[in-house]
């Protein structure tokens, strides 16, 4: 009798833990299933974002062009470090480079970067 009791006791105590064990598992599994949900989701979201700013983007393109003029049109005062004590003072020039685009038969200025045009325009 007193078995028994034992027994049925340690019987319920096995059952509570597969349950809590099983209830943990399904969390597990509904955290990695929505990790890669969200994953996923990003994924697309990135890459329509980034392929779209690639798409429209002028720097993505091959063209031809011929060399119409370059000169440098004025020096520029800049200071940079040498040191945790240190500054100097350089010049640097800008160089202006004109080209005939050989597809529209355009004249263009040409830049550094995509960046340099916005910032000069």
């Amino acid at each position: 009798n007193i078995y028994q009791k034992i027994r049925d006791h340690d019987l319920l105590d096995k059952r509570k833990t597969v349950t809590a064990l099983k209830a943990g598992e399904d969390r597990a599994i509904l955290l990695g299933l929505a990790m890669m949900v969200c994953s996923i989701m990003m994924y697309f979201l990135l890459g329509i974002t980034l392929l779209r700013s690639y798409m429209q983007s002028v720097w993505t393109e091959e063209a031809q062009c011929t060399l119409l003029n370059a000169s440098i049109t004025e020096t520029f005062n800049c200071s940079f470090s040498c040191g945790p004590d240190c500054w100097k003072l350089s010049q640097y020039p800008c160089l202006q480079v004109y080209v005939n685009l050989t597809s529209s038969g355009e004249k263009l200025l040409l830049y550094h970067t995509e960046e340099t045009m916005k910032i000069n325009h």
